[in-house]
């Protein structure tokens, strides 16, 4: 699960929740790359959890987030890794880069790229989970806005598959 986007807060939340969410996502890389790592679990051949991460907020770089990456491509036990799947999600992300781009006018704040992958199944998919607080975003003088936060997120992503 990688949370999308520089900013974490919606427009309407209170002050003093937007500078909460401020402090914390510049501990991160969510106010730098336009996301952060929130929550990973990685499972042996029988299936067994072999690491979970659930929500650490803690300072991380685009170097934890590659690492990480590749351990759960490698997950299942495998020595390699798996890249057919690897290949799908940097399709399927530069397909929503390219949604953000040219289509969408709507700012999604806190939302997620959710990733799975069994190797043991030969199946992977990435969703685009958490819709709770998606907002219109208003036209520029060069034409329609764009949700640049959620853009340098994908951007970025895209660098450490």
């Amino acid at each position: 699960d990688i949370k999308m986007s520089d900013v974490t807060y919606s427009p309407d939340d209170a002050k003093e929740k937007v500078t909460a969410h401020i402090e914390r996502d510049k501990k991160t890389t969510t106010y730098e790359q336009g996301m952060r790592r929130t929550g990973m679990t990685v499972r042996g051949p029988a299936g067994e959890e072999t690491y979970k991460m659930i929500k650490e907020y803690s300072a991380n770089t685009l170097d934890d987030i590659k690492t990480l990456i590749i351990q759960f491509l490698k997950c299942n036990g495998k020595d390699k890794i798996n890249r057919e799947a690897t290949e799908s999600y940097i399709a399927e992300i530069r397909k929503l880069l390219e949604l953000f781009e040219t289509k969408l006018s709507r700012q999604i704040i806190a939302s997620s790229l959710f990733f799975v992958l069994s190797n043991i199944n030969k199946k992977h998919s990435v969703k685009l989970i958490d819709f709770a607080h998606v907002h219109p975003l208003k036209k520029t003088e060069s034409g329609s806005a764009k949700d640049t936060g959620f853009i340098k997120g994908l951007k970025n992503l895209l660098t450490v598959f």
